[in-house]
């Protein structure tokens, strides 16, 4: 990541750069959800993500999010009451994703000629959010000056989060669609 040089930009001039804190340790939910609970905003620019639960944690207690536009998030953060989409450019990569060496008759640097044998590679197509930094930047400045206009959309966020995802909601799409 990139420091923030532009002169307008209101984190240079702020003692709020200072109060930014990386906590690389484990921590218990109750830590977290007190963290969450004294947090502007919760900022997750990922390259892959299956469904990003914590976002929906950070909604779920009312903060703001900015999240890459394109991956999962995007089913739920949904306009800007509940926060913003950085751009991205979307990357298909192929390419080995795993090699079972478990398999009868391994044998070190021999899988590049056993592709096709079944089992033996598993080759798949994955997607990457490339995410554009200077909008990444712009968000979280955005963010920054409409402190007000995302504290009104607190209640808002909150109370979408415990009506949509809530375990009686989602066993009820199951049903109806037939999933067993």
């Amino acid at each position: 990541m990139r420091a923030i040089t532009t002169p307008d930009v209101l984190l240079t001039q702020s003692s709020r750069v200072a109060d930014i804190e990386y906590f690389g340790d484990a921590m218990s939910n109750e830590a977290i959800a007190q963290m969450m609970q004294l947090s502007n905003c919760y900022i997750s620019p990922y390259k892959y993500e299956g469904f990003n639960l914590p976002v929906l944690e950070a909604m779920a207690v009312g903060l703001p999010v900015i999240v890459s536009k394109g991956g999962s998030t995007d089913d739920f953060v949904t306009d800007e009451t509940d926060g913003f989409k950085v751009e991205t450019e979307i990357v298909m990569r192929e390419g080995v994703q795993r090699v079972n060496r478990r398999l009868k008759g391994w044998q070190e640097g021999a899988w590049e000629e056993k592709v096709g044998g079944v089992g033996w590679v598993e080759k798949a197509k994955s997607v990457e959010l490339v995410v554009n930094e200077d909008d990444l930047v712009n968000k979280m400045t955005r963010a920054i000056v409409e402190e007000a206009t995302f504290e009104r959309g607190r209640k808002t966020r909150v109370e979408r989060v415990k009506e949509t995802f809530n375990w009686d909601v989602i066993a009820e799409k199951i049903v109806d669609a037939g999933i067993r």
